[in-house]
């Protein structure tokens, strides 16, 4: 899982959530930008994120300017 919100309490209760449902590989980012660079240093390491949640409105870049990245990488 990768946890994209600017509110780090935000990230830290859905992270809680995550792992009361067993889920241990969580990484986290506070803006969209920083969420590209993580993806693309775990994707150096050979880690693969199958899922995002991803925060709509925060600075730097939001939910929809991600997605748009996102969906532009045929990985």
């Amino acid at each position: 899982f990768l946890v994209v919100d600017d509110a780090e309490p935000m990230r830290a209760m859905v992270k809680l959530y995550l792992n009361v449902m067993n889920y241990r590989n969580i990484f986290e980012a506070s803006n969209g930008k920083e969420a590209i660079d993580l993806l693309a240093s775990l994707k150096q390491m050979g880690i693969k994120i199958h899922m995002i949640l991803a925060d709509w409105n925060m600075p730097v870049m939001g939910g929809l300017a991600l997605l748009k990245v996102l969906k532009s990488d045929p990985d």
